[in-house]
């Protein structure tokens, strides 16, 4: 007979654990979506949805199209607004479920993987806020779930699922260009996918992505580019000299919205990560991983030197 220790143990190893496990977090998400008022921001994003139109000045229109599709649904409410985000999370969380099953085949770390990401302040925070970062989430997992697919099976058709994820990750929120980098990098350092270089695939998901994109293009090319120059030139000439206290407000902020153990668990990771890649020993799996964790931090840490970043 086990014990109770090791019955606790091997629940995760049930097939239906997931399942449950991400049910409950959506249903815990649409209580909360009927129960909190709606915060400021929100409703700024929910205006949009009133007056729709190819972009906006801020950000890029996919959020602001979900809220209009949700309240279509479920009506001008806080809840028909706050829908569109745990709807996003429940994607987000099928997805990543998806990518940590076909990296290690583990349902054990699938399960806990998503209880610990869950738990987190940041991720729930986005779960139930209809933000641009609630589908930047959903497009970037699925975005790197398809290139890890393309690992597997060497099917070149998987670049055109990678395409169209960066594409809506673009239309979210102006960081998803980072997964760019993201996946060069893992092409070029790695020895059995450096071949898709040399081949089409890339270059037509990329197009794809640019083509998902292109109502941001066309709205700043009928405002004279404003939202690329507010997000870009704009923001690069704002930032003043050497300024460390920002760099440390990102680490504290970065230390409670992503909880202080997981905070710590992934500068953890992000080390050892590291130290395996300079030995020349890191697997495709854990490569890809750590680009994608990897180079927005670098990027985010480096200009926390030089201007604020927020802690999304």
């Amino acid at each position: 007979m086990s014990s109770p220790d090791s019955r606790w143990q091997s629940l995760p190893d049930k097939a239906h654990s997931i399942t449950l496990l991400i049910a409950g977090f959506t249903l815990l998400r649409l209580l909360l979506a009927g129960t909190l008022p709606l915060l400021p921001e929100e409703a700024y994003y929910w205006s949009w949805s009133r007056h729709l139109d190819w972009s906006y000045f801020d950000h890029p229109p996919l959020a602001t199209y979900s809220m209009a599709l949700s309240t279509a649904v479920f009506g001008q409410t806080v809840f028909g607004i706050k829908a569109a985000a745990v709807l996003w999370s429940l994607g987000w969380n099928l997805l990543w479920a998806r990518l940590i099953l076909d990296m290690y085949a583990d349902r054990r770390l699938a399960f806990w993987t998503i209880a610990a990401l869950n738990l987190t302040v940041m991720y729930e925070a986005f779960g139930i806020g209809p933000t641009p970062d609630s589908p930047l989430f959903f497009a970037w997992t699925g975005a790197i779930w398809s290139v890890w697919r393309l690992s597997q099976t060497g099917d070149g058709k998987w670049w055109f699922a990678a395409g169209a994820f960066v594409g809506l990750s673009w239309l979210a929120k102006y960081s998803g260009v980072l997964l760019l980098p993201v996946v060069f990098l893992y092409l070029l350092t790695s020895s059995r996918q450096r071949h898709w270089l040399r081949k089409p695939q890339p270059y037509i998901a990329v197009l794809l992505a640019a083509a998902i994109f292109s109502p941001v293009l066309v709205w700043n090319a009928q405002h004279d580019w404003a939202s690329l120059a507010f997000q870009g030139s704009r923001r690069v000439g704002e930032m003043g000299g050497f300024k460390p206290r920002y760099f440390v407000v990102l680490v504290a902020t970065q230390f409670l919205m992503l909880t202080p153990y997981l905070f710590v668990v992934a500068i953890g990771a992000l080390v050892r990560g590291a130290r395996e890649w300079f030995a020349g020993r890191p697997e495709d799996r854990e490569r890809l991983l750590l680009l994608s964790a990897a180079v927005p931090i670098a990027l985010f840490t480096l200009i926390s030197f030089r201007s604020l970043v927020k802690f999304n």
